[in-house]
């Protein structure tokens, strides 16, 4: 065979039409499948990952079943809940009103413990104040407890004539009553720090301001006109702060103290 001659210019003579370029020898050759029986499987359950098998536990869920979202945990925390709202108002509130939580949940999980919270942190004055006695600090308790308490039921009422049309609608859903409960429940906190830290006072009394800047990172959700905005949000700063106060001074003078 001329080695300067290309392959497809052999001679057909050269090869025997059984020949082949490469060859193995007969004992080499194994078959595909070696096992044939009922019990060989599904091909495709050797296949690893990368071919598109997914492993067992990635299995979709049923028809109608939602997958349980990250953070659910903490949206479906009253408590929690109000923690996300203080430290991150604009997510916060988006995350409540995806959660759906009742005001009931809300109320149980967090105002109102949070209300018995501030009235039995009025006790404290044992520690920083002389000669008072059981029967006062019962009544400031019962003060404090009775004024957060009828904030969250009459705010609604009282503020219907000077409130938006829009807000007016908003605290009559789940939504504004738990948003309601939260804002409240930021005074109860803050009232909670002033019997226990009187010491630093100066700075506790305005803290409220906190709930004044939370009040206004929720009222865009609330969709109201735009050049109703300024006047709503300075109408709900003023009920829910003053309302307290305003019942605190009225029990003060119906409630006999020793």
């Amino acid at each position: 065979m001329d080695k300067n001659r290309p392959l497809y210019e052999l001679d057909n003579d050269i090869f025997d039409e059984t020949d082949s370029l490469y060859s193995l020898p007969d004992e080499d050759l194994q078959p595909v499948v070696e096992d044939t029986g009922a019990d060989t499987g599904d091909a495709e359950d050797d296949m690893p990952y990368a071919y598109g098998q997914a492993p067992d536990d990635s299995e979709e869920s049923p028809e109608g079943e939602d997958q349980p979202k990250s953070g659910s945990a903490v949206s479906r925390n009253p408590l929690s809940l109000l923690f996300r709202v203080m430290f991150s108002p604009s997510t916060g509130w988006k995350t409540m009103k995806r959660s759906k939580l009742s005001p009931e949940r809300i109320g149980s999980g967090c105002f109102y413990p949070l209300c018995a919270l501030a009235a039995a942190s009025e006790f404290s004055a044992y520690l920083y104040e002389a000669n008072q006695s059981v029967t006062t600090l019962v009544v400031r308790a019962m003060v404090t407890f009775i004024s957060l308490f009828f904030t969250y039921f009459t705010l609604p009422v009282i503020g219907r004539p000077f409130l938006n049309r829009k807000v007016n609608e908003a605290l009559q859903t789940d939504f504004g009553k738990g948003a309601l409960m939260l804002l409240l429940s930021t005074l109860a906190i803050f009232r909670v720090l002033l019997n226990v830290l009187p010491a630093l006072e100066p700075v506790i009394v305005f803290l409220p301001l906190w709930t004044i800047y939370l009040t206004f990172r929720l009222t865009p959700m609330l969709k109201i006109p735009k050049d109703k905005t300024a006047m709503s949000t300075a109408m709900e700063c003023i009920l829910l702060i003053g309302l307290p106060v305003l019942w605190a001074k009225l029990l003060e003078l119906i409630l006999p103290a020793v």
